[in-house]
């Protein structure tokens, strides 16, 4: 059986992180003032979780992959929940999740509360 090595690994982190935070920049750019989105990164560290609250979820995945993660990932794992779309982005099979890092929608404040959770105010 192979194994990656500790520095491969954290080397897949790091794009990870790094896609998440260009993520948390220009999601909004494609979000309506009616939809919001939620993304988290899993306990492994080896992909995210993005949720959207719209219709049009599938073509925003699209969008998302093609315009943010530049077609690094590939969007697979979609499921719904509670009318919330979700995929996840990443490498190998996902763990469970850690948090939910951000909640978005375009025009509301944000408000930090525990645990790295964001959720707007009206």
């Amino acid at each position: 059986m192979a194994y990656a090595s500790v520095d491969y690994l954290e080397g897949l982190r790091d794009v990870i992180r790094r896609e998440t935070e260009e993520f948390a920049r220009r999601a909004w750019e494609f979000l309506t003032p009616l939809e919001a989105c939620q993304y988290y990164i899993d306990d492994n560290g080896l992909g995210i979780r993005i949720g959207v609250t719209s219709k049009r979820a599938p073509q925003l995945f699209d969008l998302f992959q093609r315009a943010i993660f530049r077609n690094n990932f590939v969007a697979h794992e979609s499921f719904v929940a509670n009318g919330v779309y979700w995929t996840r982005f990443g490498y190998y099979p996902s763990s469970p999740p850690r948090c939910v890092l951000r909640r978005r929608t375009r025009h509301a404040a944000h408000v930090k509360t525990g645990f790295g959770v964001v959720r707007t105010q009206t």
